[in-house]
């Protein structure tokens, strides 16, 4: 059945290259008549596949959805021609060829979305130079793979030239063994891709280190949300300025310790080039930041215009000692005496982080109650110094007078035997 398909598919286009001399009216009936024997040709569901229309991302779609059917079967010569959503995923394919799935302009022209995630690719052959075959295409999903991006010490293509393309998600894409390569060509990967149309970029989850280029998204000029969460990024080695439409960029859990001034200076000029309602959005939450070292991160997060998506939880550790959150951190110079106060017996470890002016208060009274007890010590010894002097007075006294006595007596006494 599949091949008479093809055989009466091919005849009819080679109907059409044969009869192109046909005067004009002909030429359009013959055009129209071929357009309904194409699509009815083309109406009928790939073998274990599920087709129709449903709700994809919010809007009703023509999706054909071949999920767990364990291999490419009969390619996709004969999808239906309204496909605009083909879901692919949960197969065992260890090498991908495009031109062999995809070959046939008219089946793929109204495709928009390509979600080949979960597959164990791990190579991607016989890429077109140009992607004539997914003319509409706008959001591919490479996602859960394991593709081989370098051989031989060369990066390898795995994207073919999308003009089209707008959403790019390749989360835990890439082979555990080829990480590091990751980080060194990426750029090249990104680049030979021509994706200057793409505004969403996912690349969570691949152990991520750093990036050999800092120019490494600056061929993305329309990318509007950055997502590298999940990596193992310690610092932004990475131009924003050349990214002028930038309004979100997530770098939740990463191994960030602290954020350096020329990093949170680059964020501000970028938002500076913001229109009005169009701010730049970042997410540093669940990074282990040190609290010695991020100060003046901290009185960025306070100050910036950039919005710090969940600033709120933010934490910051230290010593082994219970984490802070960095927005209620006090200054270097109190810190040390606030983490004294909190470890102590009388700071319950059930009690959740308190507020600056909670605390301050506590410090104050306590501060209070010192002086106070000093002030009464002071006014103590003082009433007794003044007691001590004051009977040693008197006793100097009380000699003094008992002397005199004394020696006026003996006066009488010698007056009295003379």
């Amino acid at each position: 059945m599949a091949f008479i398909r093809k055989f009466n598919f091919f005849l009819l286009l080679l109907s059409i290259t044969l009869n192109l001399s046909v005067e004009k009216p002909e030429y359009e009936w013959l055009m129209s008549y071929t357009k309904r024997k194409v699509l009815n040709i083309a109406q009928s569901c790939p073998d274990d596949c599920i087709c129709g229309y449903q709700l994809y991302e919010g809007a009703q779609k023509y999706v054909v959805n071949c999920t767990n059917t364990g291999s490419i079967r009969n390619n996709f010569y004969f999808l239906p021609v309204d496909t605009q959503v083909l879901i692919f995923t949960g197969n065992n394919i260890a090498e991908f060829d495009w031109l062999n799935v995809f070959q046939l302009s008219l089946i793929c022209i109204s495709l928009t979305v390509l979600d080949l995630s979960n597959n164990q690719i791990r190579k991607i052959n016989k890429i077109p130079s140009t992607y004539q075959y997914m003319p509409n295409l706008q959001q591919l999903i490479l996602s859960h793979n394991n593709l081989i991006i370098s051989h031989d010490d060369h990066p390898l293509s795995i994207l073919p030239k999308f003009d089209t393309l707008r959403s790019l998600h390749l989360i835990n894409a890439f082979d555990d063994n080829y990480s590091a390569h990751l980080n060194e060509d990426l750029h090249d990967i990104l680049n030979n891709g021509q994706l200057h149309n793409l505004v969403n970029l996912h690349l969570e989850q691949n152990k991520i280190t750093h990036f050999r280029d800092p120019k490494v998204f600056c061929a993305l000029p329309n990318l509007r949300e950055l997502y590298l969460a999940d990596n193992l990024l310690t610092e932004l080695n990475f131009e924003v300025h050349c990214l002028s439409n930038l309004q979100l960029l997530d770098l939740q859990r990463n191994k960030l310790q602290f954020v350096k001034t020329e990093h949170t200076a680059a964020l501000n000029e970028l938002q500076s080039r913001r229109h009005f309602g169009n701010n730049l959005n970042v997410d540093f939450n669940l990074n282990p930041f040190v609290c010695d070292e991020i100060e003046s991160f901290r009185n960025w997060i306070l100050s910036t215009k950039v919005i710090v998506n969940n600033k709120s939880n933010l934490l910051c550790y230290r010593n082994g000692a219970k984490p802070l959150r960095i927005i209620e951190m006090e200054t270097r110079h109190r810190l040390y005496y606030t983490e004294l106060i909190r470890s102590s017996p009388m700071y319950s470890k059930d009690q959740n982080i308190e507020t600056n002016e909670s605390l301050g208060l506590k410090v104050n009274f306590i501060l209070f109650v010192i002086i106070v007890i000093l002030d009464l010590v002071g006014s103590l010894v003082t009433v007794m110094m003044k007691c001590i002097f004051l009977f040693s007075y008197l006793k100097q006294r009380w000699i003094r007078s008992v002397g005199k006595s004394v020696n006026d007596e003996v006066e009488v006494c010698s007056k009295l035997n003379m």
